[in-house]
């Protein structure tokens, strides 16, 4: 039997080049159980992966995940088509923050309470400005707090780092009416009276600390009688309760006495000494003041029936 050539594809049953274009190539239709013409994709490398613009490692394959994420293969276009649907809430922003704990050792303490809860599972605990390793401490049920395997004593420092839920929900402007919602800031004001913000030690976040806190003052019109004046003032209105003895008081003349017109460069009246009393007459210093009492001498020049103006102050100290 003489063999047959074939010299043309078209010619082959399988095979159905109608329509076919230039730069096309032969791909198999599962359909019609034939070659047909179409189109190939490139060959190159692709996509170009990156995460707000730094590249990430070239994989041979892109998995979305998700309920509500739909991937449509495109073949006519040449195109993957990505579909992320979204739903209030779904978001999640985190930030990693620093907490000082120190002030929770007394006498002996193993376990501490974070200000916000542990997001996810990475929680870094520093004893002394050392970084322990996690079978030194176990985190609690809930993430608000650890216990350490040992106890830290008074004069130790305990430090924290974890990450917490910044922010979570799309489509909201995100701020806050609060103080205590920021990441950064303390949970609760509770326990923080007559406290100032300050700069934690690790200068990652404000906590509540004891300092010197002004608690009161005033601007006095106060006419001098001699040279040595007392001028007592009410403090019943200043809704002080911290006891006089954490309570200190800085006080001047403001303005040389109306009308002295001499060459004394300085001020005229200056405070000698002030302090504060009670009705009661209870010098321990355990309550809060009623009254202050302040003392002026005049130094130089003037005379007694003068007006001057006199500024105020009163700090508490830890």
């Amino acid at each position: 039997m003489a063999s047959r050539k074939i010299y043309l594809a078209r010619n082959v049953i399988d095979v159905d080049t109608t329509g076919a274009s230039d730069g096309q190539a032969l791909i198999w239709d599962s359909d019609q159980q034939k070659w047909i013409p179409g189109d190939v994709a490139a060959s190159g490398a692709g996509h170009i992966i990156q995460d707000e613009g730094i590249d990430l490692p070239q994989r041979s394959k892109l998995n979305f995940v998700g309920e509500n994420v739909f991937v449509i293969d495109d073949s006519i276009n040449d195109t993957t088509i990505v579909t992320i649907s979204g739903i209030s809430g779904s978001g999640i922003i985190t930030q990693r923050i620093f907490e000082d704990l120190t002030n929770q050792i007394s006498g002996s303490t193993s376990h501490f309470v974070l200000s916000k809860a542990i997001y996810g599972d990475y929680l870094g605990v520093y004893y002394n400005g050392i970084r322990q390793g996690t079978s030194y401490f176990t985190v609690d049920g809930d993430k608000t707090g650890f216990t350490l395997s040992f106890n830290a004593v008074d004069g130790d420092e305990v430090f924290a780092e974890y990450d917490v839920i910044a922010y979570s929900g799309i489509g909201t402007t995100l701020y806050t009416n609060s103080f205590l919602d920021l990441v950064d800031t303390p949970i609760t004001y509770s326990g923080a009276a007559n406290k100032i913000v300050a700069v934690n030690s690790l200068e990652s976040g404000l906590i509540f600390a004891s300092g010197i806190v002004l608690v009161a003052k005033s601007t006095t019109t106060w006419t001098v009688s001699s040279s040595t004046s007392n001028l007592d003032i009410d403090l019943s209105g200043y809704n002080i309760t911290i006891p006089m003895s954490r309570l200190m008081v800085t006080a001047r003349v403001h303005e040389r006495p109306d009308g002295y017109s001499g060459g004394f460069p300085g001020d005229i009246w200056t405070v000698a000494h002030s302090w504060f009393y009670r009705a009661d007459n209870d010098t321990s210093g355990t309550k809060p003041p009623e009254r202050l009492r302040i003392t002026a001498q005049r130094l130089a020049g003037g005379a007694s029936g003068y007006t001057v103006r006199l500024e105020w102050q009163i700090f508490a100290f830890p």
